[in-house]
């Protein structure tokens, strides 16, 4: 690309290609990073994300308003006792500035994405292999709804999450696939159908456009605030939303003009399905099988179902570990209660709702709060990572995606009986 090397956290390999998605000697074993020639970021008028583009891996641009708002919720704030908490939102709120319609944060992921596969396809041929896109929900609502751009897109999703893949647009070039099984599941039949296919899987979290994309949260709140946070909190799933953050913040810190000490990382996961604080608290080098004990049922009784990723990013150099590790801080879990608790309370002060997983981790601010495990004097950042669905609602028409096929996880693709390997090579 010119403005950026992959950098192995672990032996410290260098890879000029940036469509790589390993370590050539370390392999699964770490999570690559983009280490960028301009050490000093300058905020562009470029549109929407793309305004951090000098740390973004990306030639191309997207249309688009979506980007990251920061602001301080005065009457929150006071509720709660604090002195200066900032708060993040990615989502649908007009009255913020907020304007991404898929109403979460991996629509930064998806834009920042889409730009790169624009730079590595350049002028060829209109006939493209599809991008698989394996999610929870939100993700794939997100590609979903900039599939308007003209790259076939094949996303699949557990079947429960079904009605979150919805679209203001036509979905013309969206195929959808269900699983009948959780977000692990679905992300093993991608894989499969990628190899098969010949087509391109998205990557998520391993992905470094996915997760610069996702970091430009915690740039825009270290830009708006002047410095970079004492505390930052977030909802984790897969863990790589945290991972983006500590990232950005050694960008910052290289940067020389926003502090030097990395933020404490305060991870949130929602009751009963908490394998990240499981295995954090007791000191696991891995996600261990104990640490999400009865999983299925765990997931199915989890009120925010993008946080059940029974495969997180944990383990691996420069992962969700070496991140808590290197930043401080600790795993909250909060109950679906203290979720819908906090819900109300933010919508009563900001008339915006909230996805499940930013409710969650507004959950565990207040409890912080109250029971002393976040400091309220400190400097807080507070990565909402969705919403607004409600005004969504209000201002679009919504058409939701008819599944071409609903699989079990072990779903054969060499005999193919659904026939999903004819989507190969066509943009719908």
């Amino acid at each position: 690309m010119g403005n950026y090397v992959l950098k192995c956290p672990a032996c410290g390999q260098v890879t000029e290609d940036p469509h790589a998605a390993m370590c050539p000697v370390c392999r699964e074993k770490s999570l690559l990073q983009t280490v960028y020639e301009k050490k000093q970021i300058d905020v562009t008028e470029d549109p929407g994300v793309f305004m951090f583009r000098d740390w973004l891996p990306v030639r191309s641009q997207i249309p688009t308003r979506a980007c990251p708002v920061v602001f301080r919720s005065e009457n929150f704030a006071k509720e709660l006792g604090l002195k200066d908490v900032l708060f993040g939102f990615t989502g649908y709120y007009p009255e913020r500035n907020a304007f991404a319609v898929s109403g979460t944060f991996e629509e930064l992921s998806a834009l920042t994405v889409l730009a790169g596969l624009q730079d590595a396809r350049g002028s060829s041929s209109s006939v493209m292999k599809p991008l698989v896109v394996a999610s929870a929900g939100n993700a794939g609502r997100a590609f979903a709804e900039l599939s308007e751009l003209g790259l076939p897109v094949v996303i699949i999703v557990p079947e429960t999450a079904l009605p979150a893949v919805r679209v203001t647009n036509s979905g013309k070039n969206v195929r959808l696939i269900t699983v009948k099984g959780d977000y692990a599941d679905a992300a093993a039949v991608a894989e499969r159908f990628s190899s098969a296919a010949g087509a391109v899987p998205e990557g998520g979290g391993r992905n470094v456009a996915h997760r610069d994309g996702a970091g430009t949260v915690f740039l825009r709140g270290t830009l708006t605030a002047g410095r970079i946070p004492d505390i930052y909190i977030q909802a984790a799933g897969s863990g790589a939303g945290c991972i983006a953050a500590r990232e950005a913040a050694l960008r910052l810190i290289g940067d020389g003009r926003f502090g030097d000490r990395l933020p404490e990382i305060h991870a949130v996961q929602n009751e009963p399905f908490t394998p990240l604080k499981s295995a954090w608290e007791n000191d696991h080098e891995t996600v261990l099988p104990e640490d999400m004990n009865d999983a299925e049922n765990m997931i199915r009784m989890t009120y925010a179902q993008a946080l059940t990723d029974r495969l997180p990013f944990y383990a691996q150099s420069g992962g969700f570990r070496d991140s808590l590790r290197e930043c401080g801080g600790k795993v909250h879990s909060v109950t679906e209660k203290e979720a819908k608790i906090a819900m109300s309370l933010w919508q009563f002060y900001e008339n915006c709702d909230l996805d499940p997983a930013a409710a969650a981790a507004l959950a565990a601010l207040i409890k912080g709060i109250e029971d002393g495990s976040i400091d309220p004097e400190k400097k807080i950042f507070l990565n909402l990572t969705g919403g607004g669905y409600d005004p969504i609602k209000e201002d679009f028409s919504l058409r939701y995606i008819r599944p071409e096929a609903s699989v079990l996880p072990d779903y054969d693709f060499n005999d193919d009986p659904e026939g999903l390997l004819k989507w190969k090579n066509t943009a719908g």
